[in-house]
């Protein structure tokens, strides 16, 4: 028998190497997508662009090819101590019976099993290595286009361009395998799916050639808080092996043992152990217990989960924060600013630290490492974190970008108005338009929920500071501009959007000189969720414009509008409108 704490921690060491080799491959992706902004000729282009595709498929087969020894290594190591730790609680158990179980070690069949199961695992790895090389090259080809087409076009600056396709490239990972259906695994889920399927079914398979020498037919399968769905029925339960038992079901058909999806199949934790009921031996597991374990006991936000619902949330806050450790390493090898990553890279910890404390749970560090990320990454992102920290609180609207005041900061009250009186509302914005829509810096109104109208400027080309108002911004309209030279004919996500969502605005509306655009700030909804889906959005960026039937020539104009347009869609969202004016 394997406990489930030992299966989880299976993967750790052979996963780690993997780990290491992917940060590898995310910064010399990064450091090849820097030098993008460099080349404007087309045949120039295409010419580096081949040849970095080319190089860049090399160093990956060349350093997973380097890995095949170790790994091989690794995994007779982990078979024969999971075959040992196996047969060790299973051994006691024939003792106890009277039987004379033989060493592993001294068994000719038991370590045929372990040949087997070494021979298989390594063809698993074999075809990692094999796929990964296409798979990722085209994973860095995607992002290498992407990056240039956003420079071409106008759309982007340099900066923003690289740090957009540097971003794409390390928020999930490389890719490993992709599967006819279109799923995509990803490096360090192929491998830790690989060794413990491995692992686990070839414990599995001495366990069962134990039972068969000692002519065992009853074995009862372990339980543990968090199983899937699926496999809870039948955890912690007595099953008979060969089927002929009336007392006890088949072993085979309740458990899907032998199978993907069943006991001992992909990311399985459960496993067996022999039992002689009939030698007084009580169950592991009472069916009250059982029911405890399967419950919906454990509450967050006010709503009760199960112990695998919670778990799986865990999963996805620790995958966020490498996911950040991840992108501040590839943006470090780019030459990028990594104060943004920095500042995720803290909230993603204190998200997983508060969701583990207030659900009874534990942060454990495996999950969360990420080689490279050590101790003098993690003393530089705190110290950039401490240093804009006290800037943050700043709520601006506006194209976004760098500050370039050009003249006063001006704020004035224009009055009041009835908010109720639509007409008189509608005639005060499109005053505003007609008067500010063309203008060389950003001006800004605000309408609050009690009708106050406040007008400000800092006569800069990129942005306007409402920040001063204060909670007056609670519930408001706002509307403000963006100018010919610095529009990006939407709102900007990265100041427009985010600025509404934390000062409570309720409407948002901006204009320029060809579109004016309006955004509902949706209630049902956090930023972090908008955010999650804007940046997948932004991933799958020339893909979305492809099947909406923009061109290259279509883009820059169009290219902001489509990823907010596209993320109000996928989150159901009918909260944002674009039109021309005439």
């Amino acid at each position: 028998m394997l406990s489930p704490e030992y299966i989880d921690h299976l993967p750790d060491r052979v996963v780690e190497l993997y780990a290491d080799l992917e940060i590898r491959i995310l910064e010399d992706m990064a450091r090849r997508i820097s030098k993008t902004g460099a080349l404007t000729e087309t045949a120039q282009w295409q010419m580096w662009r081949l040849e970095q595709i080319g190089a860049e498929r090399e160093f990956i087969r060349y350093h997973l090819q380097r890995l095949t020894g170790k790994t091989q290594g690794e995994i007779n190591e982990l078979l024969v101590e999971a075959g040992e730790e196996a047969l060790y609680y299973d051994d006691q158990i024939y003792r106890a019976a009277g039987l004379s179980p033989k060493a592993l070690r001294d068994s000719e069949a038991l370590q045929k099993i372990i040949k087997a199961g070494s021979d298989k695992t390594m063809r698993l790895f074999e075809n990692l290595t094999s796929t990964t090389a296409d798979t990722a090259s085209r994973q860095f080809e995607n992002a290498l286009d992407a990056a240039y087409m956003d420079i071409t076009s106008g759309a982007f600056s340099y900066q923003d361009a690289v740090r957009s396709a540097v971003k794409s490239l390390s928020k999930a990972g490389i890719d490993a395998i992709i599967y006819p259906s279109g799923h995509t695994d990803k490096m360090d889920v192929a491998v830790r799916r690989a060794v413990l399927t491995g692992v686990n079914q070839t414990a599995a398979r001495i366990q069962t050639a134990r039972a068969d020498e000692m002519e065992c037919d009853l074995v009862e399968t372990t339980a543990h808080m968090g199983a899937r769905p699926e496999h809870m029925d039948w955890q912690g339960r007595i099953f008979s092996r060969s089927g002929k038992s009336r007392k006890y079901p088949d072993f085979v058909k309740s458990t899907g043992y032998g199978t993907g999806p069943g006991l001992c199949g992909w990311n399985c934790r459960h496993t067996f152990f022999a039992v002689f009921p009939e030698l007084g031996d009580p169950p592991q597991w009472t069916q009250e217990q059982l029911r405890e374990l399967n419950a919906r006991n454990i509450e967050w936000n006010g709503k009760k989960y199960t112990a695998y619902e919670i778990s799986q949330m865990q999963r996805a806050r620790e995958r966020n924060v490498r996911r950040w450790k991840k992108r501040y390493l590839a943006e470090d090898a780019a030459g990028l600013d990594t104060t943004d990553s920095a500042v995720r890279l803290r909230a993603a910890r204190q998200s997983l630290a508060e969701f583990a404390q207030a659900t009874g749970g534990r942060v454990d560090s495996a999950r969360v490492s990420v080689p490279k990320f050590g101790r003098s990454e993690a003393s530089r992102a705190s110290a950039q974190v401490r240093k804009v920290e006290p800037h943050k609180v700043q709520s601006t609207r506006g194209s976004g970008g760098a500050s370039g005041q050009n003249g006063k900061t001006v704020r004035k009250v224009l009055g009041k108005v009835d908010t109720t009186n639509t007409k008189q509302v509608d005639a005060l914005k499109n005053s505003f338009c007609s008067g500010y829509a063309k203008s060389d810096v950003e001006h800004m109104m605000v309408i609050t929920k009690d009708g106050e109208v406040h007008y400000m400027t800092d006569n800069n080309p990129r942005g306007v500071d409402c920040s001063y108002l204060g909670g007056k911004l609670e519930g408001s309209y706002n509307i403000h501009t963006h100018p010919p030279k610095t529009t990006q004919y939407s709102f900007s996500t990265d100041a427009d959007i985010p600025g509404a969502f934390a000062d409570g605005t309720a409407v948002m509306e901006a204009v320029d000189y060809k579109y004016r655009y309006r955004f509902v700030v949706p209630e049902n909804i956090t930023f972090e969720q908008w955010e999650a889906v804007c940046e997948e959005v932004r991933e799958e960026r020339n893909a979305v414009m492809e099947s909406r039937g923009y061109g290259f020539d279509d883009y820059e104009e169009n290219i902001q509008h489509v990823i907010i347009d596209e993320t109000c869609r996928r989150l159901g969202l009918k909260c944002y409108h674009r039109e021309k004016r005439t």
